[in-house]
């Protein structure tokens, strides 16, 4: 059994690394002779090991046939929650995506199926396809059911781009954006891609079909997988399995732009070739057949946005008036004698962005979207195919908060957030939270070789195996990776993040709504400047760069802390250092980078974006400091969810926010003065009311704000301390 050989590598490589012993203390010898039999026995599982609390009651093996989440040995390798011996020492070597893809392939090989029995399991009248999908073995807080650890899938995946080479972390079991040794670096997060053998049912909220069942899931059908499918004779009995992946990806935002708007100076004759279609240098594509996958890894670029060229020349639109709604950068101007015009030093910049009719230089970014299928010629005679969609999309800033989580969390009406389900999201973020998981569209239509159809609505879904289920519920410890799944994407579209959604016409002239890539800002930085500083428009994915900006008429909800806005720091996350207080003789003024003359796209061109600030902040972080800005503004008297308490947050900002470690001087003073220790996580947060806003005599690129009144706090779980500017600290009045 070659597959079986590949195992004992795996285990003899790993086993003095403190696996060995780790495996030992549930009964499990995996350097054994016969490591087929001790693989089958049953064991005496030690769930009160670290990492092994959510492992399935009804797992007794170290390999359960067709049953990942049953298998003992699949679960301690893949699962980032296990990460020590059992003894108390942290596991120095961990499998590889390529040895945990070789043990997943045992678990279906271990006893492999013939095409009878898979229709068995299946029922009589059920449809099986050949379904390409992305996947990740999750702990019990984030799986679809959410009663054990688990393999999720979805036929989405969602790659991002970056400007360094792919980094897997052992650790997390997971591929990472942020880089320990260059805070510049953004690695490109990769999605491996499988295919099963999948059966088609209708959505149940009794069997988790699928993760998050909404009303409407009763009719819609899902792809539930069934059997992993890899190349040879140990996939499927009286089978050799062949297997190919085919792929196509495209970025076709330009080609957008110069549709949507009018008078761009381009044609149909034109737009069809590259640079306005984008079809290559997007992503490379690791066949590993062998193992059943097939890796779609993004291309790092030395720069996460380009100049487009076109003809051999720099490529222009005639600027749209109003500044095309920051649908595309504008801000660069080719002069008619050839020479580069940066309308950022100008100071009627507004002026000339609302009027338009410049020629702009455009820009081009490396996101796209498109789809990844599965091909075997000797399965079919037996099954259809079905691609999975595949999405290339921006950086994620906070890539330990997922949206899903996060939309659980605020309908859970977590205490110090307004008691309002149908108005809090809206409050405090300006879209909804539905994560792309729970959207029920088609994916792209549009895309060549029609891989996707008006009637799949279930692509963007996450789902698990079905089997019966044992409910075990543990105290969960909650867990922070990433992931390559829809759930940790934006289901909200204005025009969106990782996709946007657009409309065609089906034969019978009814509109049909479908997501795509290429109905977003180009290049993405427009996007990402936009959201931020509305506030977070986009939940959990886009930093609240509001308090970085001079007062606009918004209200920090989110926010981000000094070090990742470049306070007291040498970066910052957006390339944009936030407010500083410059004094005039007796006036204090707040001096900003003005939101008008940021470019993103400029800062993306000199690679000063950055994830390195963010990456590491968890949910748990992110919902804190929500928190703990709302407990300030109840003892500013404006907590509400009322039109009259957001303009009454909107007249204060936020010059200083950040954690606070013990110990800490002023802290100790506050404590100290006011007779009050605070517990908890504690924030430090500087606010003033605003006055005019004028700009600087030296610079038009910065901001002075006068500021007319100002407080501090100290905020911890069990209250909050105040002072005015000058004045004493003591307990806020929460009334």
């Amino acid at each position: 059994m070659p597959l079986l050989n590949d195992v004992k590598d795996i285990c003899k490589r790993l086993a003095p690394h403190g696996w060995g012993k780790l495996f030992k203390q549930h009964g499990l010898d995996i350097l054994a002779s016969n490591l087929h039999a001790e693989l089958a026995r049953e064991l005496t599982v030690n769930r009160g090991l670290d990492g092994f609390s959510d492992f399935s009651l009804a797992g007794v093996r170290g390999i359960e046939p067709t049953k990942p989440a049953l298998s003992l040995l699949y679960h301690g390798f893949a699962s980032p929650a296990v990460l020590h011996d059992g003894q108390g020492v942290e596991l120095n070597e961990f499998p590889t995506p390529d040895e945990l893809d070789t043990l997943l392939n045992y678990v279906f090989g271990v006893t492999p199926p013939s095409l009878a029995d898979l229709h068995n399991i299946a029922g009589d009248d059920a449809k099986l396809a050949l379904v390409t999908f992305a996947s990740e073995y999750r702990t019990r807080a984030n799986t679809v059911h959410g009663r054990h650890a688990d393999l999720c899938y979805s036929r989405t995946g969602i790659g991002r781009v970056g400007t360094a080479g792919m980094l897997y972390s052992p650790f997390k079991r997971r591929y990472i954006s942020a880089s320990e040794n260059d805070a510049a670096a953004i690695h490109v997060i990769p999605v491996r891609y499988s295919a099963y053998i999948a059966v088609l049912q209708k959505g149940s909220q009794e069997k988790s079909i699928p993760m998050n069942f909404q009303h409407t899931d009763a009719t819609c059908d899902f792809w539930l997988p069934l059997h992993k499918i890899f190349e040879g004779n140990e996939c499927l009995l009286g089978i050799s399995v062949d297997l190919h992946f085919e792929s196509s990806h495209i970025n076709e935002k330009i080609r957008f732009i110069a549709t949507e708007f009018s008078n761009t100076g381009w044609g149909e004759q034109d737009i069809c070739h590259s640079p306005f279609v984008r079809s290559e240098g997007l992503c490379d594509v690791t066949l590993l057949t062998k193992l059943g996958s097939v890796e779609i890894s993004p291309v790092a670029h030395p720069r996460l946005v380009e100049q487009a060229f076109y003809q051999g020349k720099p490529l222009t639109i005639v600027a749209p008036k109003n500044n095309a709604g920051g649908m595309t950068h504008l801000r660069h101007q080719l002069l008619d004698n050839g020479e580069f015009f940066d309308l950022n030093t100008s100071p009627t910049l507004s002026e000339q962005l609302q009027a338009g009719g410049h020629r702009a230089l455009q820009y081009q970014d490396y996101t796209a979207d498109g789809w990844v299928r599965a091909v075997s010629a000797s399965l079919d005679p037996y099954f259809g195919s079905h691609a999975a969609y595949s999405v290339i999309g921006p950086p994620d800033f906070f890539p330990l908060t997922s949206q899903a989580a996060l939309n659980e969390w605020v309908a859970g009406h977590p205490a110090g957030l307004p008691q309002s389900a149908d108005n809090l999201p809206q409050y405090i973020w300006q879209a909804r939270l539905t994560p792309l998981s729970d959207i029920r569209y088609p994916a792209n239509l549009t895309l060549s070789g029609a891989p996707f159809a008006a009637h799949d609505l279930s692509a963007f879904s996450i789902v698990s195996q079905e089997w019966p289920v044992k409910f075990y519920a543990p105290e969960i410890t909650t867990l922070a990776v990433p992931s390559v799944l829809p759930d940790h994407a934006a289901g909200t579209f204005g025009p969106g993040w990782e996709v946007g959604i657009d409309r065609i016409l089906d034969e019978s002239e009814k509109n049909i709504t479908f997501v795509c890539g290429y109905r977003l800002g180009t290049p993405f930085t427009e996007d990402v400047r936009i959201c931020a500083a509305l506030g977070s428009f986009w939940p959990a994915v886009s930093p609240d760069s509001t308090r970085t900006f001079e007062p606009r008429g918004f209200q920090t909800h989110i926010p981000t802390v000094d070090s990742e806005i470049g306070i007291g720091k040498v970066t910052s996350w957006d390339g944009v250092t936030g407010p500083k207080v410059v004094e005039r003789g007796p006036i204090r003024f707040a001096e900003y980078a003005s939101y008008l003359y940021t470019d993103y796209t400029s800062n993306a061109l000199k690679n000063t974006l950055s994830v390195s600030h963010t990456a590491d902040v968890s949910a748990e972080q992110y919902q804190q400091r929500i928190l703990a800005l709302r407990a300030i503004y109840r003892a500013l008297g404006c907590a509400e969810v009322t039109l009259e308490d957001e303009k009454r947050q909107a007249e204060w900002a936020i010059l200083s926010f950040d954690a606070v470690q013990r110990p800490h001087a002023v802290l100790s003073d506050a404590e100290k003065e006011s007779s009050f220790a605070l517990r908890g996580e504690i924030y430090y947060c500087h606010l003033y009311r605003h006055g005019t806003v004028s700009t600087s005599i030296d610079n038009l690129t910065k901001r002075h704000v006068e500021m007319l009144e100002e407080i501090f706090f100290f905020t911890g779980t069990n209250g909050v301390l105040s002072k005015a500017y000058l004045g004493q600290w003591k307990v806020a009045d929460d009334a």
